[in-house]
């Protein structure tokens, strides 16, 4: 038998890993796929979980409100404790790797990302999965550690109207029946690491606030290829793509009308789409 000559050998060679680099894109994008197909389940099955605990307390809304004063961490919320920070650099909201904790959410475990903090929340004993709170995608660390939350509520779900006016525009829903229309209502949306901090997701669905100033919103996940997912009151859960780049690069702005930790709705360009987008399903006009 005629043995394989070297220059047949690194033809062979040449071949597989023109194959690998052409396989390589295909399975990092499926895997990609993947992460994002895991993390839109964990949000239907949050907002289940939700569900499940407001059936059982009289279509009461169960409260983003993670605080009840400062230092006193509010138990009754769906997630109380701070989960900001991050090891690697980038932190826009001020939680570097030197401040991974805030005292304002309350003493240990609820000054920091811990899974006693969840575990401490109203809706964990119809979730009792640590993992369903966290996105595969999120490759940020707190001490060394996957953070244990990478999801927040919809501010106007019984937590804080931010940006109405008074007396109110919008619908404040802090009892189920007044959600009327539950599958253009969002309650979980996957927020950025770099931006979260408790389990409610600040948004001002005005322009301007009462002082005229822009408030924008907190920024959503840029996880999943500048995408995140969100989930409804109806129960289902989608992936929504971000479009404008401000939004895809927003933490680094710290001049002008930017608002520090937020997406302002305004650009010199008009309004930005992506605020738009989560504004309008944010509330119903009364």
């Amino acid at each position: 038998m005629r043995a394989f000559t070297l220059i047949e050998l690194l033809v062979v060679i040449a071949i597989i890993a023109i194959l690998a680099a052409m396989l390589l894109p295909a399975l990092a994008h499926a895997k990609m796929d993947g992460q994002r197909t895991y993390c839109q389940n964990n949000m239907h099955q949050l907002v289940l979980s939700w569900y499940m605990y407001n059936g059982d307390n009289t279509s009461k809304i169960v409260t983003c409100d993670a605080v009840i004063s400062s230092g006193v961490p509010n138990k009754a919320a769906w997630a109380p404790g701070f989960d900001g920070g991050a090891d690697q650099p980038g932190s826009f909201n001020g939680y570097g790797p030197s401040s991974e904790s805030d005292s304002y959410f309350g003493p240990s475990p609820f000054i920091e990302s811990s899974a006693q903090a969840l575990q401490a929340g109203a809706i964990w004993p119809y979730v009792k999965s640590l993992q369903l709170y966290q996105c595969p995608g999120d490759n940020t660390t707190i001490t060394n550690a996957h953070r244990f939350r990478n999801y927040a509520v919809n501010c106007y779900m019984n937590g804080f109207a931010y940006g109405d006016t008074t007396p109110p525009k919008l619908v404040f829903f802090q009892k189920e029946p007044q959600i009327l229309k539950p599958a253009f209502l969002f309650v979980f949306i996957e927020q950025d690491p770099f931006s979260i901090d408790d389990d409610e997701f600040d948004i001002n669905p005005f322009n301007a606030d009462a002082s005229g100033s822009l408030t924008g919103m907190e920024a959503p996940s840029r996880v999943h290829a500048n995408c995140f997912n969100w989930s409804f009151a109806d129960g289902h859960a989608e992936t929504y793509k971000l479009r404008d780049s401000k939004s895809i690069n927003w933490f680094g702005a710290t001049s002008g009308s930017f608002t520090v930790g937020k997406i302002d709705p305004a650009w010199p360009g008009g309004l930005n789409p992506d605020w738009l987008a989560v504004s309008n399903h944010t509330s119903i006009f009364k």
